[in-house]
């Protein structure tokens, strides 16, 4: 059980620089484990641009190249391809996270005239 609650309860924060860049560090977790199904080891993400009206927020999970619980459903693009450096592991991601915030003038003067 308390392995269940601390998987759980991590959390962290990561703000981008202005060009959209970050470094977010973390540990490979182990499988998880539902019942007596095994998941691939993988990591939550959510991301979106603060103050942006409009803008979707993209929620999704990176797994990590080689976990021997990889199904089917874990689609390639979001699979993390880490390289080992002096036995710390890194691997890179990038979002793609459009910028509403040009058009957004447009859109609330369309609706206001409905």
């Amino acid at each position: 059980m308390e392995n269940m609650i601390l998987s759980v309860s991590m959390r962290g924060k990561v703000i981008s620089d202005k060009n959209g860049n970050y470094t977010l560090e973390t540990i490979i977790q182990g499988n998880e484990l539902g019942g007596n199904i095994h998941r691939p080891a993988h990591i939550h993400v959510k991301a979106w641009i603060p103050d942006n009206p409009g803008n979707p927020t993209l929620v999704t999970q990176l797994y990590f190249e080689g976990d021997p619980y990889m199904d089917k459903f874990v689609k390639k693009q979001l699979i993390l391809k880490p390289i080992n450096k002096n036995g710390t592991k890194y691997a890179n991601f990038n979002f793609g996270l459009e910028d509403y915030r040009e058009m957004y003038p447009i859109i609330e003067k369309e609706n206001n005239q409905k």
